[in-house]
Formats: structure tokens, sequence, C-alpha cells
């Protein structure tokens, strides 16, 4: 298994508001100061320094505003935990794997802080990665998960966003694939996801984002590719869902 470049970034939050969001990776944080209060999945989670946080890929979840915090963070796919799964379990049996939301260990904090201080190391720090993620596999996952029963035409559109979602969708096309209309659509997809189309397309596009940043994509490139109207308006975006600018990844 090869491991991932992976863009870290250390940012520091002083009662900044965020909206409910997803992610379609890992988020996995380790706070450094104060207290991360987050509201997932319909549960109140706290951690506190020194405590790490995962958030699991889809996970819909909003930070509290209200308080002020500091962390270290890194986003791996779903593809990569897997793939270092299968070869831990030497199978195919980890698919939608969901880790414990706030982890007090001093062995995973160490761990995370090795990976992070050895960032330019190369095969430094993809053993460190490596040692760090299997030691969450060991101990915080689980592939339990509860899986939703979402109406059919509702998965379809799902499907098509998921494909298209560079695209300049619009309400017609995704309530016609789903054969109802528009007003039902947006209701129909709020219930079920928890976001409007909207929303869940904006996230989709923001986390593309992170991989074109990685990857050295111009600014301005990326705000074209992902349909914002020019550079500003990306990194204002990008801002109010993550909390930090594009220039804070590591």
């Amino acid at each position: 298994m090869q491991s991932q470049n992976l863009p870290f970034v250390r940012h520091k939050f002083k009662k900044q508001q965020f909206k409910k969001h997803f992610h379609t990776s890992y988020s996995i944080g380790l706070i450094i100061d104060g207290a991360y209060k987050l509201d997932i999945e319909n549960k109140q989670i706290v951690s506190k320094s020194g405590e790490i946080k995962v958030i699991n890929p889809y996970e819909l979840h909003i930070a509290d505003g209200n308080v002020s915090w500091e962390y270290i963070n890194f986003m791996p796919s779903s593809n990569f935990i897997k793939k270092l799964a299968d070869e831990m379990c030497d199978n195919d049996n980890s698919c939608n794997i969901k880790f414990r939301t706030n982890i007090k260990d001093k062995i995973a904090t160490n761990l995370y802080l090795r990976v992070f201080n050895s960032l330019k190391k190369n095969i430094e720090y993809e053993e460190n990665l490596i040692i760090f993620i299997s030691y969450l596999l060991e101990n915080y996952a689980s592939n339990e998960f509860k899986v939703k029963q979402i109406p059919a035409n509702i998965k379809n559109s799902l499907e098509y966003i998921h494909i298209n979602f560079l695209q300049n969708l619009t309400l017609d096309e995704l309530a016609k694939i789903s054969n109802v209309s528009k007003y039902h659509f947006i209701k129909t997809f709020k219930k079920q996801i928890g976001l409007t189309p909207h929303q869940y397309i904006l996230d989709l596009k923001l986390e593309y984002a992170i991989k074109l940043i990685k990857q050295k994509t111009p600014l301005s490139q990326i705000a074209y590719i992902c349909g914002f109207s020019d550079q500003s308006h990306f990194i204002k975006s990008f801002k109010k869902y993550f909390g930090f600018t594009p220039s804070a990844l590591i």
C-alpha cells in the first residue's frame, strides 16, 4: 500500500460560526488548545486538549461557534483507510469503517504528533502515518454501520450528482431524474440527506478543491473548475466551510 501525501492544517478558531456539512473523507484532528464542541449525527461530543476527534465520511456535523480551540487536522480518504485495513486483516471485509468520534489516548496522541512532525521526511512520514492509522483501526474502529434506507429516486439523483457535481446542475434535471416536482425533490432530499441539494453539491466541490490544492493547482483555476464566480468567492466559501483559508494547508 502506498501512503498518501496528505495535506495537514494547523489552525486556531476564535468563536467562528459554521454551517452543518459533511466530508467525503475522514477528518482526523488533534486538539492542542481549548475544547472542540461538536454536534454530530444529533449527538454532542466534546474533545479537549490532547484528545483526538474523528469525523467519519458523510457524517453530518457542525462545530459550536461559541467556543475557541486550536487543532492539527488531516483528511485521509476512505480508500486509503480501507486498503490499510485490508492489509492488516488479509481480507476484504473492511468496507464502511467507522472510528470513534472522540479518542482520549496518550499513545494515539503521541503517534499523531510523530506523523505531523515527520511531514517532510518521506519514509519516516509514511511509516508513522501507517503506524498511527493502524493503531486507530486496532483500537477504535468498527465496520458496523446502520444502513439508511434512502428511496430509490433519491439514490438515483445522488449517483448523478456524484458523477456530475462539477457541472452546472439544475433543480429541473435533478427533479426529473427523481421523477418528482422540484418542491418535493428539495423536501425529500433534505429529509433523507440532512442538507439541501445545493448544500450537498457545494460540499462535494469544496472537498474536491482540497485534492486540487494538494496538486498545486492555482486557486484561480480551482475556482473556475469548481464553478465559483472568481477566486475571492472560492476562498470565502472555502473558509466558511473549513474555518480556514486554502493557504493554511501544510
